[in-house]
């Protein structure tokens, strides 16, 4: 539990805050964020329903 909450910290916050920084909107950088969390959730739903029809 304590290794997968490092990854998700390493992953997500370590480049959020570069890429919050050369992006000078913050409109476009949470418009960006949220577009790519979308898209991270609808790989996952696909993989998870896959995984479920085994």
């Amino acid at each position: 539990m304590a290794i997968s909450t490092v990854e998700i910290h390493i992953i997500g916050n370590v480049p959020s805050s570069p890429l919050f920084n050369h992006i000078n909107s913050w409109r476009k950088t949470a418009l960006i964020f949220t577009s790519v969390l979308f898209l991270v959730a609808a790989i996952w739903f696909m993989g998870n329903t896959e995984i479920s029809h085994l």
